[in-house]
C-alpha cells in the first residue's frame, strides 16, 4: 500500500513537472509584438486581456509550396544577424512534448501545435493561450523571445523578436469589468500567480471548473474585440 502511495506521488510529480499552469498575471493592456517585413509580412502580437494574453496573428506573403506552415516562439532572441536558427529549441519552461495531446503538456511556445497551422499564403487569428505571459516574473514570460515561421520541413522562412510596444487600454471599454491601470511601463504582479494545471486533482476540481468557465466567457468575447477599433495595429 504505501509503495503504492509513493508510486502515486511520483506519477503527480512527474506530471506536474512537465505540464504548463494556467498564467493569468500578465498587467493590463500591455502589448508585445514580433514584426515581420523580410520575407513575410505582418504581425504577432500578445496582448493581456484580464490577465491571460490574447494572440493575434496577422500574416501574409507566404510561400505558394510548403504549407502547412508553423509558428513558433523560441527560447532565445533572434540576433542582429537575423539569423533564425540562433533562436533555438521551442520555447519550453516545462518540458513539455510536441506530441502530447493536451495543451499544458505541449511546450508553452508550440503556438502552432496548440492552435493550429498555417495553410495558405495569408493568415489571420485571434485566441487566448492560458499558458502564456507578459509578466517579468512568470517562467512563461514572452518578451524578448524570437518567433519563428517555418515550413513543412521546418526550414525557416523567417523570424522576428518579441518586442514591448506599450500600452492599449481599448478592450476594456467594450467588455464588462474593468482592467486599467496607471499608464507608463508594464507594473508585473510579482512572483508567479498561475493557476493549478488541467485536471490534476479532485481537490482543486471546483476551483479549476470556475476559472474554465471564466476564459470561455472572455474567448467568447473575442470576437467583439477582434472588431472592435483597439488603436493598436496587428
Amino acid at each position: 500500500m504505501l509503495f503504492s502511495l509513493l508510486t502515486l506521488v511520483g506519477l503527480f510529480s512527474l506530471v506536474l513537472a512537465r505540464a504548463a499552469p494556467r498564467s493569468r498575471d500578465s498587467p493590463p493592456n500591455t502589448v508585445y509584438r514580433a514584426s515581420f517585413n523580410k520575407h513575410i509580412r505582418g504581425s504577432v502580437s500578445f496582448s493581456s486581456f484580464f490577465g491571460y494574453v490574447v494572440v493575434r496573428v496577422n500574416l501574409s506573403g507566404l510561400p505558394r509550396t510548403g504549407a502547412p506552415f508553423e509558428y513558433d516562439i523560441h527560447e532565445h532572441k533572434i540576433p542582429e544577424s537575423g539569423d533564425c536558427g540562433e533562436a533555438g529549441n521551442y520555447f519550453n519552461p516545462y518540458d513539455g512534448d510536441e506530441y502530447a495531446t493536451t495543451d499544458a503538456l505541449k511546450p508553452v511556445g508550440d503556438l502552432s501545435g496548440k492552435h493550429g497551422t498555417i495553410d495558405g499564403t495569408s493568415y489571420r487569428s485571434t485566441y487566448i493561450d492560458p499558458y502564456l505571459s507578459t509578466n517579468t516574473h512568470n517562467r512563461a514570460y514572452v518578451g524578448g523571445l524570437g518567433l519563428v515561421v517555418h515550413d513543412t520541413d521546418f526550414d525557416d522562412i523567417d523570424c522576428a523578436n518579441i518586442n514591448y510596444v506599450g500600452r492599449n487600454g481599448a478592450p476594456a471599454a467594450i467588455m464588462a469589468g474593468n482592467q486599467t491601470e496607471n499608464g507608463g511601463a508594464p507594473q508585473d504582479a510579482g512572483p508567479d500567480t498561475t493557476e493549478v494545471i488541467d485536471g490534476v486533482t479532485e481537490i482543486v476540481g471546483a476551483y479549476y471548473a470556475k476559472e474554465t468557465a471564466k476564459l470561455e466567457e472572455l474567448k467568447a468575447e473575442l470576437p467583439k474585440l477582434d472588431a472592435s477599433d483597439t488603436g493598436v495595429t496587428v
